[in-house]
Protein backbone atom coordinates (compact mmCIF):
# COMPACT_ATOMS: atom_id res chain seq x y z
CA UNK A 1 0.00 0.00 0.00
CA UNK A 2 1.74 3.37 -0.72
CA UNK A 3 2.36 5.70 1.83
CA UNK A 4 0.46 8.97 2.34
CA UNK A 5 3.50 10.97 0.93
CA UNK A 6 3.62 9.14 -2.19
CA UNK A 7 -0.27 9.08 -2.46
CA UNK A 8 0.43 13.26 -2.04
CA UNK A 9 3.32 13.27 -4.52
CA UNK A 10 3.60 10.27 -7.02
CA UNK A 11 7.90 11.15 -6.96
CA UNK A 12 8.54 10.33 -3.96
CA UNK A 13 9.29 7.15 -2.01
CA UNK A 14 9.68 5.52 1.45
CA UNK A 15 11.14 2.25 1.56
CA UNK A 16 7.68 0.65 1.07
CA UNK A 17 6.54 2.21 -1.90
CA UNK A 18 9.70 1.03 -3.11
CA UNK A 19 9.25 -2.38 -2.66
CA UNK A 20 5.77 -1.99 -4.12
CA UNK A 21 6.91 -0.69 -7.10
CA UNK A 22 7.03 -2.57 -10.32
CA UNK A 23 9.69 -2.49 -12.23
CA UNK A 24 9.34 -2.69 -16.12
CA UNK A 25 9.00 -5.71 -18.07
CA UNK A 26 12.15 -5.74 -19.55
CA UNK A 27 14.91 -5.03 -17.04
CA UNK A 28 18.51 -4.79 -19.24
CA UNK A 29 18.77 -4.50 -22.52
CA UNK A 30 22.67 -5.94 -22.54
CA UNK A 31 23.17 -7.74 -19.10
CA UNK A 32 24.98 -6.72 -16.13
CA UNK A 33 24.01 -3.03 -16.38
CA UNK A 34 26.22 -2.67 -19.23
CA UNK A 35 22.61 -1.13 -20.95
CA UNK A 36 19.31 -0.80 -19.60
CA UNK A 37 16.05 1.29 -20.73
CA UNK A 38 16.53 4.74 -20.14
CA UNK A 39 20.81 4.80 -19.77
CA UNK A 40 23.45 6.18 -22.10
CA UNK A 41 26.13 3.84 -22.94
CA UNK A 42 29.42 5.56 -25.24
CA UNK A 43 31.43 3.50 -27.36
CA UNK A 44 34.92 5.51 -27.80
CA UNK A 45 38.51 4.55 -29.21
CA UNK A 46 41.00 5.98 -31.79
CA UNK A 47 40.43 6.32 -35.60
CA UNK A 48 40.12 2.42 -37.37
CA UNK A 49 39.82 0.56 -33.55
CA UNK A 50 36.85 -1.13 -35.52
CA UNK A 51 33.75 0.69 -33.10
CA UNK A 52 31.64 1.35 -35.14
CA UNK A 53 31.05 -2.02 -36.21
CA UNK A 54 31.23 -2.33 -32.47
CA UNK A 55 27.89 -0.90 -32.55
CA UNK A 56 26.51 -2.01 -35.56
CA UNK A 57 27.60 -5.73 -33.81
CA UNK A 58 25.29 -4.40 -30.79
CA UNK A 59 22.81 -3.22 -33.59
CA UNK A 60 22.18 -6.77 -34.86
CA UNK A 61 22.83 -8.70 -31.76
CA UNK A 62 19.95 -6.93 -29.45
CA UNK A 63 17.69 -6.99 -32.36
CA UNK A 64 17.45 -10.66 -32.28
CA UNK A 65 18.15 -11.14 -28.74
CA UNK A 66 21.75 -12.51 -29.42
CA UNK A 67 24.50 -12.38 -27.46
CA UNK A 68 26.71 -9.69 -27.66
CA UNK A 69 30.20 -9.81 -26.40
CA UNK A 70 29.51 -12.64 -24.28
CA UNK A 71 26.59 -11.01 -22.61
CA UNK A 72 22.92 -11.66 -23.00
CA UNK A 73 20.53 -9.27 -24.06
CA UNK A 74 16.91 -8.73 -24.51
CA UNK A 75 15.41 -8.31 -28.17
CA UNK A 76 14.94 -4.87 -29.32
CA UNK A 77 13.90 -2.45 -31.85
CA UNK A 78 17.23 -0.71 -32.92
CA UNK A 79 17.35 2.96 -34.80
CA UNK A 80 20.97 3.56 -36.08
CA UNK A 81 21.69 6.83 -37.36
CA UNK A 82 24.82 6.80 -39.65
CA UNK A 83 26.98 10.58 -39.76
CA UNK A 84 30.11 9.77 -41.45
CA UNK A 85 28.68 7.78 -44.63
CA UNK A 86 26.77 8.10 -47.36
CA UNK A 87 23.44 5.53 -48.49
CA UNK A 88 26.09 3.24 -50.44
CA UNK A 89 28.26 2.63 -47.57
CA UNK A 90 25.82 2.00 -45.42
CA UNK A 91 24.14 -0.57 -47.48
CA UNK A 92 27.48 -2.72 -47.98
CA UNK A 93 28.45 -2.58 -44.18
CA UNK A 94 24.44 -3.66 -43.60
CA UNK A 95 24.33 -6.22 -46.27
CA UNK A 96 28.32 -7.44 -45.98
CA UNK A 97 27.45 -7.70 -41.63
CA UNK A 98 23.94 -9.62 -42.46
CA UNK A 99 25.06 -11.72 -45.08
CA UNK A 100 28.00 -12.78 -42.30
CA UNK A 101 26.13 -13.35 -39.89
CA UNK A 102 24.26 -16.20 -42.19
CA UNK A 103 27.02 -18.03 -43.30
CA UNK A 104 28.78 -18.17 -39.57
CA UNK A 105 24.68 -19.73 -38.77
CA UNK A 106 24.76 -22.08 -41.39
CA UNK A 107 28.74 -23.26 -40.59
CA UNK A 108 27.71 -24.33 -37.12
CA UNK A 109 27.34 -28.26 -36.76
CA UNK A 110 24.22 -29.67 -36.08
CA UNK A 111 21.20 -30.71 -38.13
CA UNK A 112 18.72 -28.02 -37.60
CA UNK A 113 15.14 -27.90 -38.99
CA UNK A 114 14.27 -25.58 -41.66
CA UNK A 115 17.94 -24.18 -41.27
CA UNK A 116 18.54 -22.38 -44.24
CA UNK A 117 14.90 -20.36 -43.21
CA UNK A 118 16.19 -20.03 -39.54
CA UNK A 119 19.63 -18.70 -40.89
CA UNK A 120 17.69 -15.62 -42.66
CA UNK A 121 15.45 -14.32 -40.15
CA UNK A 122 18.57 -14.35 -37.55
CA UNK A 123 20.50 -13.09 -40.29
CA UNK A 124 18.31 -10.00 -42.06
CA UNK A 125 16.10 -8.50 -38.62
CA UNK A 126 13.70 -6.12 -40.08
CA UNK A 127 14.06 -4.25 -36.18
CA UNK A 128 17.04 -2.60 -37.12
CA UNK A 129 16.23 0.50 -39.11
CA UNK A 130 19.19 2.64 -40.42
CA UNK A 131 19.71 6.20 -41.76
CA UNK A 132 22.70 8.15 -43.19
CA UNK A 133 22.09 11.63 -42.27
CA UNK A 134 24.48 14.84 -42.52
CA UNK A 135 22.83 17.98 -40.62
CA UNK A 136 21.43 16.75 -37.73
CA UNK A 137 22.45 18.47 -34.70
CA UNK A 138 21.06 16.79 -31.20
CA UNK A 139 22.50 19.77 -29.59
CA UNK A 140 19.80 22.63 -31.15
CA UNK A 141 15.84 22.12 -30.15
CA UNK A 142 15.34 22.14 -34.46
CA UNK A 143 17.50 18.34 -34.23
CA UNK A 144 15.59 17.36 -31.07
CA UNK A 145 12.23 17.90 -32.69
CA UNK A 146 13.27 16.50 -35.78
CA UNK A 147 14.24 12.94 -34.33
CA UNK A 148 11.18 13.11 -32.21
CA UNK A 149 9.40 12.71 -35.24
CA UNK A 150 11.77 10.32 -36.97
CA UNK A 151 11.80 8.12 -33.52
CA UNK A 152 7.46 7.94 -33.05
CA UNK A 153 7.74 7.23 -37.42
CA UNK A 154 10.34 4.20 -36.26
CA UNK A 155 7.64 3.01 -33.16
CA UNK A 156 4.83 2.87 -35.25
CA UNK A 157 6.18 0.42 -37.83
CA UNK A 158 8.11 -1.63 -35.03
CA UNK A 159 7.40 -4.52 -33.38
CA UNK A 160 6.44 -3.41 -29.38
CA UNK A 161 9.99 -3.74 -28.05
CA UNK A 162 11.92 -1.48 -26.64
CA UNK A 163 13.98 0.92 -28.55
CA UNK A 164 17.82 2.05 -28.82
CA UNK A 165 19.35 5.12 -30.36
CA UNK A 166 22.44 3.99 -31.84
CA UNK A 167 24.63 7.38 -32.85
CA UNK A 168 27.49 7.06 -34.69
CA UNK A 169 29.60 9.52 -34.35
CA UNK A 170 28.55 12.08 -31.82
CA UNK A 171 30.51 14.98 -32.90
CA UNK A 172 28.72 14.50 -36.24
CA UNK A 173 25.20 15.55 -34.69
CA UNK A 174 26.42 17.77 -32.47
CA UNK A 175 26.56 21.98 -34.26
CA UNK A 176 28.67 23.58 -31.05
CA UNK A 177 32.21 22.95 -29.26
CA UNK A 178 32.42 19.63 -27.62
CA UNK A 179 35.01 21.05 -25.67
CA UNK A 180 32.59 23.47 -23.75
CA UNK A 181 30.83 22.42 -20.66
CA UNK A 182 27.79 24.95 -21.32
CA UNK A 183 26.94 23.52 -25.06
CA UNK A 184 27.55 19.36 -23.85
CA UNK A 185 25.35 20.56 -21.07
CA UNK A 186 22.15 21.42 -23.42
CA UNK A 187 23.32 18.32 -25.64
CA UNK A 188 23.12 16.38 -22.55
CA UNK A 189 19.75 17.59 -21.50
CA UNK A 190 17.78 17.04 -24.93
CA UNK A 191 19.11 13.23 -24.57
CA UNK A 192 17.99 13.04 -21.11
CA UNK A 193 14.08 14.72 -21.19
CA UNK A 194 14.01 12.07 -25.25
CA UNK A 195 14.53 9.57 -22.02
CA UNK A 196 12.57 10.54 -19.68
CA UNK A 197 9.38 11.06 -21.90
CA UNK A 198 9.87 7.65 -23.75
CA UNK A 199 10.67 5.77 -20.74
CA UNK A 200 7.91 7.60 -18.44
CA UNK A 201 4.73 5.36 -18.41
CA UNK A 202 1.66 6.29 -20.06
CA UNK A 203 -1.98 4.87 -19.75
CA UNK A 204 0.79 1.88 -17.42
CA UNK A 205 2.52 1.62 -20.86
CA UNK A 206 6.34 2.45 -21.52
CA UNK A 207 7.79 2.48 -24.58
CA UNK A 208 11.25 2.17 -22.93
CA UNK A 209 14.35 4.15 -24.53
CA UNK A 210 17.99 3.78 -24.45
CA UNK A 211 20.48 5.79 -25.95
CA UNK A 212 24.27 4.42 -27.24
CA UNK A 213 26.48 6.80 -28.66
CA UNK A 214 30.02 6.33 -30.80
CA UNK A 215 32.98 8.65 -30.33
CA UNK A 216 36.21 9.82 -31.11
CA UNK A 217 39.31 9.97 -28.56
CA UNK A 218 41.31 12.52 -27.54
CA UNK A 219 45.39 12.71 -28.36
CA UNK A 220 46.99 10.05 -26.51
CA UNK A 221 49.52 11.62 -23.88
CA UNK A 222 52.95 10.17 -23.26
CA UNK A 223 55.35 8.69 -20.76
CA UNK A 224 58.80 9.97 -19.83
CA UNK A 225 59.94 6.60 -22.10
CA UNK A 226 57.55 7.97 -25.32
CA UNK A 227 54.69 5.30 -24.43
CA UNK A 228 50.95 5.96 -24.88
CA UNK A 229 49.36 6.59 -21.52
CA UNK A 230 45.35 5.67 -20.72
CA UNK A 231 43.39 7.55 -18.26
CA UNK A 232 40.18 5.54 -19.17
CA UNK A 233 37.10 7.88 -19.60
CA UNK A 234 38.92 11.03 -19.59
CA UNK A 235 40.54 9.51 -22.72
CA UNK A 236 37.66 10.47 -24.12
CA UNK A 237 37.17 13.51 -26.42
CA UNK A 238 35.42 16.58 -25.51
CA UNK A 239 34.29 18.04 -21.86
CA UNK A 240 34.71 15.95 -18.84
CA UNK A 241 30.45 16.10 -19.04
CA UNK A 242 30.14 13.60 -21.61
CA UNK A 243 31.61 10.78 -19.45
CA UNK A 244 29.97 11.95 -16.41
CA UNK A 245 26.73 11.88 -18.22
CA UNK A 246 26.88 8.15 -19.69
CA UNK A 247 26.13 5.58 -17.56
CA UNK A 248 28.82 2.89 -19.12
CA UNK A 249 31.65 3.36 -21.24
CA UNK A 250 33.78 0.94 -23.61
CA UNK A 251 36.80 2.06 -24.67
CA UNK A 252 38.27 0.05 -28.36
CA UNK A 253 41.84 0.01 -28.86
CA UNK A 254 43.86 -1.52 -31.36
CA UNK A 255 46.35 -3.89 -30.26
CA UNK A 256 49.70 -1.99 -31.21
CA UNK A 257 51.55 -5.18 -31.84
CA UNK A 258 48.83 -6.67 -34.74
CA UNK A 259 50.39 -5.29 -37.60
CA UNK A 260 46.75 -6.10 -39.33
CA UNK A 261 45.15 -4.18 -37.41
CA UNK A 262 42.08 -6.43 -36.56
CA UNK A 263 42.72 -7.31 -32.73
CA UNK A 264 41.20 -4.89 -30.47
CA UNK A 265 41.04 -4.61 -26.73
CA UNK A 266 37.96 -3.53 -25.38
CA UNK A 267 37.89 -2.04 -21.72
CA UNK A 268 35.13 -0.87 -19.23
CA UNK A 269 36.28 2.46 -18.16
CA UNK A 270 32.86 3.34 -16.69
CA UNK A 271 30.87 0.65 -14.89
CA UNK A 272 27.02 1.07 -15.16
CA UNK A 273 25.31 1.68 -11.83
CA UNK A 274 22.76 -0.96 -12.29
CA UNK A 275 25.80 -3.40 -12.64
CA UNK A 276 24.83 -6.71 -10.44
CA UNK A 277 27.95 -7.84 -10.53
CA UNK A 278 31.44 -7.79 -12.24
CA UNK A 279 31.75 -6.99 -15.74
CA UNK A 280 35.38 -7.64 -17.59
CA UNK A 281 38.37 -6.19 -17.17
CA UNK A 282 39.21 -6.25 -20.34
CA UNK A 283 37.69 -8.32 -23.76
CA UNK A 284 40.40 -9.19 -26.44
CA UNK A 285 38.67 -9.54 -29.92
CA UNK A 286 39.92 -10.26 -33.33
CA UNK A 287 37.75 -9.02 -36.02
CA UNK A 288 36.83 -10.64 -39.31
CA UNK A 289 37.52 -8.86 -42.46
CA UNK A 290 35.19 -10.67 -44.48
CA UNK A 291 32.05 -11.42 -42.59
CA UNK A 292 32.73 -7.88 -39.79
CA UNK A 293 31.95 -10.10 -37.05
CA UNK A 294 34.12 -10.38 -33.98
CA UNK A 295 35.54 -13.39 -32.16
CA UNK A 296 36.18 -13.27 -28.94
CA UNK A 297 39.52 -14.34 -27.83
CA UNK A 298 39.58 -13.92 -23.94
CA UNK A 299 37.30 -12.39 -21.64
CA UNK A 300 39.77 -11.45 -18.15
CA UNK A 301 37.40 -10.76 -14.80
CA UNK A 302 39.06 -8.43 -12.59
CA UNK A 303 40.08 -10.31 -9.18
CA UNK A 304 39.88 -8.79 -5.48
CA UNK A 305 43.50 -7.55 -4.06
CA UNK A 306 43.44 -10.20 -1.50
CA UNK A 307 42.59 -12.96 -4.11
CA UNK A 308 46.65 -13.42 -4.17
CA UNK A 309 47.25 -13.53 -0.63
CA UNK A 310 46.74 -15.96 2.13
CA UNK A 311 43.11 -15.47 3.58
CA UNK A 312 42.67 -15.65 7.39
CA UNK A 313 38.98 -15.82 7.60
CA UNK A 314 35.64 -15.66 5.77
CA UNK A 315 33.40 -12.57 5.89
CA UNK A 316 30.57 -13.46 7.70
CA UNK A 317 27.05 -11.11 7.25
CA UNK A 318 27.14 -10.57 11.01
CA UNK A 319 30.29 -8.91 10.82
CA UNK A 320 29.26 -6.18 7.99
CA UNK A 321 27.94 -3.09 9.29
Amino acid sequence: MASNLHKKDQELYNIFDLLDWKPPQIRHIIENGVLNPGNKLQIFGDEGSWKSMLAMHMAYSIATGRKWLGFKTSPCNVFLIQGEMGMLSVRNRNVKYCDGTKRIYLSKPGNVPNEESRATKLAYPPNVYNQAIEFFHLDEQSGKASLRKKLDTVIMESPDLPIVIIVDPLYKVFNHDLNVAREVNYFCNNIDLLLHDYNKPKDGVSRQLAFVFVHHARKAGVDKEGNRTSQGSEDSFGAKQISWWSDCILKSSLEESDKTKTTVRINFTKHGRDAEGFLPELIRTRWNKDTLHPQILARYMPKYPEDDLELRGDMLLSELE
